[in-house]
Parts: structure tokens; sequence; C-alpha cells
């Protein structure tokens, strides 16, 4: 297994019901900003944002050509070569492909993977990787990275046979993700959970209370699915609340691994995030509207009346 040093591995060894000073500083703010707003008037009403960064890298620094060096010598059988069809991630750095149709990305770092990842690809599964100060994305459609992760770092499928602690959406948790961001999947003795799983198994109840509010613009008849808790499902914002179609939707995540990609990642380009700058999110579910903005605020002020939970500013 790839070990690397982190700043703050002390912290990183804690138990996961834990969260870092940064964090406890942070939910204290939101513990007196999430609700009681009154009638305070909407410039007044301050929205708690994270402030922690991301931790730096202090380990080896490697090439994508020595990972496939590693990846050759460690698995022989599957002919990993360099893949040069231009396909796939277009921010990855290199790629490489093995004769099984697994294919791996890397990336600068492991968070610059995370901002990337959705959890698919096509019709593949993706899985998160670490290679030294290299995050990875992999394409694993023949069991590839059991077969790598003596030289891989995969942290929803770590080597070993310790019973790890799965990660879960608890409100902690998001809390410690959004100050610590990508790092907080890669704590010592736990597990990223698999795609679709859902902890709290939570029917989409936020999302129906908005739209029985009229924040949607039409009504939702299986929001509230109780028999197939879990999953992930929108409406189209109401005309009368500045919706204007498809680019005004109002999603709400309950899917485990979904919803800690949201809080791990980080504003990629000036500020912006495809999943928006405003989150609402409680045990096992999380409100948010892609791309929203400084204009939504007081949206999601009235949304967080409605649904509760915790509102964050994530940058």
């Amino acid at each position: 297994m790839v070990t690397t040093t982190y700043l703050g591995d002390s912290v990183k060894k804690m138990r996961r019901g834990l969260v870092t000073g940064a964090s406890l500083i942070f939910l204290s703010l939101l513990a007196g900003c999430a609700g009681g707003n009154g009638d305070a008037k909407p410039d007044s009403i301050s929205i708690p944002t994270p402030s922690g960064k991301q931790v730096e890298y202090l380990g080896e620094v490697k090439t994508a050509m020595d990972l496939l060096m590693d990846i050759q010598a460690a698995d022989p059988e599957s002919g990993w070569v360099q893949d040069t069809s231009g396909e796939g991630f277009s921010a990855a750095t290199s790629s490489f492909k093995s004769k099984d149709f697994c294919y791996l990305y890397t990336f600068p770092s492991f968070q610059e993977a995370v901002n990337i990842d959705s959890g698919a690809y096509g019709d593949s599964w993706t899985l998160l990787g670490r290679y030294f100060q290299l995050g990875l994305i992999m394409l694993d459609r023949a069991d590839c990275a059991t077969k790598l992760n003596q030289v891989i770092s995969f942290p929803a499928k770590p080597s070993g046979g310790s019973e790890l602690e799965v990660l879960k959406p608890s409100k902690e948790t998001i809390n410690d993700c959004l100050v610590r961001h990508a790092s907080c999947f890669l704590d010592e003795g736990v597990q990223f959970p698999s795609e679709s799983t859902s902890f709290y198994e939570r029917p989409l109840k936020e999302l129906y209370l908005l739209a029985e509010a009229g924040f949607c613009q039409v009504p939702l008849e299986h929001a509230i699915d109780t028999v197939n808790p879990g999953g992930l499902d929108s409406c189209e914002l109401a005309s009368d609340k500045g919706g204007s179609g498809y680019e005004t939707l109002i999603s709400q995540e309950t899917r485990d691994s979904s919803i800690l990609r949201i809080a791990a990642r980080t504003p990629m380009d000036l500020g912006q995030d495809s999943y928006g700058k405003y989150l609402i999110y409680g045990n096992g579910w999380a409100i948010y509207m892609y791309e929203s903005t400084e204009k939504q605020k007081q949206l999601f002020i009235d949304m967080q009346k409605v649904v509760k939970g915790t509102l964050v500013a994530r940058y």
C-alpha cells in the first residue's frame, strides 16, 4: 500500500466521530446561524462559509510514468499501456488502459480528482484513487482495482482484511468535509461508501416539502418514496420564485457518496462550481441548485425555513 505524509496526519488518525478544531469552530458558527433568523432582513442575514483549507501534501512526489511502471509490475497479466485515444476526462493529465477495458486517469492532486468525479462515467461506475500526490479516477470494468490496491490507495476499496468504518453523510461528517475537503476521505480506518448506498434510507422528503410550499413549478408525486428510499430528484423552480426552466432546478440528494462528494469539492474556476454556492443539509440529505450564486441567497434562506437543516455557503 502506498504510504504518504499529509500535514495534519495526527488529526486524521482520530476516529471518524471526532472532528478537527477547525470543524468544531465551524460547527459552533453553524449552531448560531442554522436557524432562528426571525424577521431579520435578507441583507443582514449572514450565511456561514467553511473557512478551512486543503491539506498540503508533504510526501514523495511521483510521475504518471512511475505509476504506469508500478501497475505493470503489480498486474502484468492485464497489459496496462498508455491510452492515446483522447477520450475520457478532459482535465486528466494522462490516461492508461488494460486489455480488460479498465481505464485509469491521473490528476495533479487527489482534490482535483474529487472535483471532477461524479461517481459514474458512461456505463461504468468510477473509483477514486490516490498514488502519492496524484489523484486518480478508475473505470473498473473487470475488478482491476483489486489487482492494484497494493500500489494505489482506493478509499472505497481498501486493501487488507480489517473492518473499516464506512463514511456516512451525517451532519458531522458533512461539516468535516466542508472544512477539510477531499482529505476527509483519506483518514486512517475509514472507507468511502459504495455508489448508490443510502445509510439513512431517507425518502426525498425535503424536496416534497418545498413542492408543497410552492417552490416547484409543478407538483411532485413521487418525491416522498418510502418504499425505495434514497436517490436523487429535482424540480423546476417556480416562475414566481425566479425559475426559468431547466437551468434553475432544485435538487435533493440522498445517496451517501454523492452527498460527501458535494461537501468535499472545491470551486475549480474563480469561485464557480457546478453544485453551486449554497447548500442545505441534514443527516443523509442535501438540497442544492446547480450553479447557484449570490442571486439565490434569499431563495435558499426561504427554503431553509421550510426544510430546516443547515444552510451554508460552500465558498
